[in-house]
Parts: C-alpha cells; sequence; structure tokens
C-alpha cells in the first residue's frame, strides 16, 4: 500500500508555532510521502531550509497578482501529484475552500476564540467566512479541543472536526540547568540569578504586559530575579516593552532577546517559563519549555491544562495577581525540587505529546481521505 502524497499549503515558513510543527511532521518519518509546501508568500528561512532538506519541495506562489499565483499553484499540482491537500492556517484554508480542486482538503485551525475581539478585522472576518466555506472541505483539523469546541459554537461544522494536538520531539533535546552557565554568562548576570522566562512574539493576545507587572512584585522580593523575553519584536527600541518596564523601575531586570535560533539552549538555561496569554489554543512554548525540564506558569486557556496538568501551575487569564503569587511560590522552591519537577514535565510530554504520534494520526486522517477520494474519482469517472 502506497503512502498518501501530501501537498501542504501554509501562509510562509516565518518563524511559529504552525510552521515549526509542519517542519517538525515533515521530518518525522511516518506513512505519509509530503510531496511540496505552497507557500502564499515566498521567501527563504531556517525552516524552509528545514524543510527542503527533509526532502520536500517549496513553491512559493509569490506575488504578481492573481493570475500569476494561479498560474504557479497549478505547476505545483502538477509537479507534486498529490492525493491530498492540507491548508494548514486560515488564510489558505479560506483560499482552498473558494479554488475549484477535485482533491479531498483538509483545513487546519491552530487558534482559539478567546480574545477574537482583539484580532484584527480581516482576521475576524476569515474566521467567519470560513465558518460557512469550511463545508466545502472534507475535514477540519484543530490542534485543541477547546478551539474546536469555539469554532463550532459559531458555525463550522461539528460532522467534520477533528482533534490533532502538537507533537514534540523530546529526545535528544537540551534540558535544564545545561544552559544555565552560558545563558547567565551572556546576560553578564551571577551564576545564583532566577531567571524567569517568556516565550512570545510581541502580540497583545501574548500577554507580555501581564507577566511584567507580575515580574515587577517578584523582583520587590527577590533581588536575583530576572526576566528574559525571546521572540520578534520583544526588543524594539522603545517599544511596549521597554516602556513598561521603565515604568514599573524594572528595566535593568528585563532582558529582551528578540527572535533567537538557539531557543532549545536558551530554555535550558531558564528557571521557569511563564505563558500569559490571553488567547491559545495548544501553546508550543508551555511545551517547548517542559521538554527542556522546566516548571511552566500558565494561563488556562485552550488546552493548556490538558496539556501542564499537574507538572505546572495554571492560573486564571488577566489574574495578575495569581501570575506573582506563582512566581513568588516557584522561586521559594529549591532548585534541586524545580529541577525534579521540570523532569516531570519533560516526561510527560514525551508519554502523551510526542510527534511521532503526531504523525501517525495525521498519516491515518490522509489514508481515510485518499481512500475516499479514490472512490469518489471511480464513480465520478476521473482517477
Amino acid at each position: 500500500m502506497t503512502a498518501p502524497r501530501v501537498l501542504h499549503v501554509i501562509t510562509s515558513l516565518d518563524r511559529g508555532g504552525a510552521e515549526t510543527a509542519l517542519a517538525r511532521l515533515v521530518e518525522t518519518p511516518a506513512a505519509i510521502d509530503h510531496v511540496g509546501v505552497v507557500t502564499l508568500r515566498g521567501e527563504d528561512s531556517p525552516l524552509a531550509r528545514r524543510i527542503a532538506a527533509a526532502g520536500v519541495p517549496i513553491y512559493p506562489l509569490g506575488g504578481g497578482g492573481p493570475l500569476a499565483m494561479w498560474t504557479r499553484w497549478r505547476e505545483a499540482l502538477l509537479q507534486s501529484k498529490p492525493d491530498v491537500l492540507h491548508a494548514c492556517l486560515i488564510h489558505p484554508s479560506l483560499l482552498l475552500t473558494i479554488l475549484p480542486r477535485r482533491l479531498p482538503l483538509v483545513i487546519g485551525i491552530r487558534h482559539s476564540l478567546d480574545s477574537l475581539a482583539g484580532e484584527r478585522r480581516r482576521t475576524i472576518a476569515i474566521i467567519r467566512a470560513l465558518a460557512l466555506l469550511s463545508r466545502r472541505a472534507d475535514r477540519i483539523c484543530y490542534v485543541s479541543h477547546q478551539a474546536r469546541r469555539q469554532h463550532e459554537a459559531i458555525g463550522y461544522p461539528a460532522s467534520k472536526g477533528l482533534v490533532i494536538p502538537n507533537g514534540y520531539q523530546v529526545e535528544g533535546s537540551p534540558t535544564a540547568p545545561e544552559g544555565k552557565r552560558a545563558l547567565r554568562a551572556r546576560l553578564a548576570l551571577p551564576p545564583e540569578s532566577f531567571l524567569v522566562g517568556q516565550l512570545a512574539r510581541l502580540h497583545p493576545i501574548k500577554g507580555h504586559d501581564l507577566l511584567l507587572r507580575a515580574f515587577a512584585g517578584l523582583a520587590r522580593v527577590h533581588a536575583d530575579a530576572h526576566l528574559v523575553l525571546i521572540g520578534a519584536g520583544t526588543d524594539t527600541p522603545q517599544g511596549p516593552v521597554n516602556t513598561l518596564a521603565a515604568t514599573l523601575g524594572i528595566t535593568d531586570r528585563v532582558h529582551a532577546l528578540g527572535e533567537c535560533n538557539d531557543v532549545p539552549q536558551l530554555l535550558s538555561g531558564l528557571d521557569c517559563l511563564v505563558n500569559p496569554s490571553r488567547s491559545e489554543a495548544f501553546p508550543n512554548a508551555v511545551a517547548e519549555a517542559m521538554i527542556a525540564g522546566l516548571r511552566c506558569i500558565a494561563t488556562d486557556v485552550g488546552d493548556t491544562a490538558l496539556l501542564v496538568g499537574d507538572a505546572g501551575v495554571v492560573v486564571p487569564p488577566e489574574d495578575i495577581s495569581a501570575l506573582e503569587h506563582a512566581l513568588l511560590d516557584l522561586a521559594a522552591l529549591s532548585e534541586s525540587t524545580r529541577q525534579a519537577l521540570g523532569q516531570r514535565a519533560r516526561a510527560k510530554i514525551a508519554a502523551r505529546f510526542s510527534i511521532a504520534a503526531t504523525a501517525r494520526q495525521y498519516a491515518d486522517l490522509y489514508r481515510q481521505l485518499h481512500d475516499s477520494g479514490e472512490r469518489d474519482a471511480l464513480r465520478s469517472g476521473y482517477s
């Protein structure tokens, strides 16, 4: 039995949760023939190079107007000869539900709707349009149970939904406190410094402001506490992070590193990670921190509570006081206790959210759609 040939379509291959998840999937041995990745925006990036190194062709649609993009799309189909199309985010999902096609289609939903009002008007319009157009897809694949419930509540067809969580590579990943000395040397901090981290691009839904205010309370009690921010936009001069840190009087305690290519090594140097998001479906940052052996504090959005369980601390969203108290409690623990709790978190990811298990679920989905597509082709006279 040949593996189903799958063509993935994604907005871009810039660094992000969906993009990284796609790279992991194509790198993982499974009964799937990944015949290509189509990007709506063509650009070179570390993730694009990872995917290409896995032997998967990349087909940028680029610009040049609708006719030029349509021509490149047709060329990608002719060259890749897929059995199944998988749109990984809402923009490509919208596009593929509109375009004429004869192939089975999976659309991917990777966000929750906790803070829909905070999204751009265009994004809200696409989400609502997909509630109608998603009926043209064969399956709707959500990354979290909460995202599925929320989208079906606004009209996405329940009969087509399923949940496949993100999967992660645990073996070989650095674990705390491997990077402790290197990170403190990089930041010119004493070895005994207590480092709190956040891994997120700068966006209101990520709650950087909430963490800064909670950390200010920790900093008043612990003179050795420092905050490390990893993610695009956090290091913008005179940006929201610097402005609020100055207002709170913690500028010398906040280290905004911006976008980094050595995230696993940086995480392995932290003492804990905080994910204060206002909205999240399945937080990659929390899972990656758990893999690094960190105790995590996270807001109860999306499937965060399912992911963290008793291996971390879950607090209500927008609750600065709860974040502060969770930080104070964690800082009071001995380093050996924090490490033991972090190893429990790492073990949970390995047991329940491995990339191998996720790849098998996708392989089963693609096989079902491929087989049904072949039956439909025979009935309708094309193959």
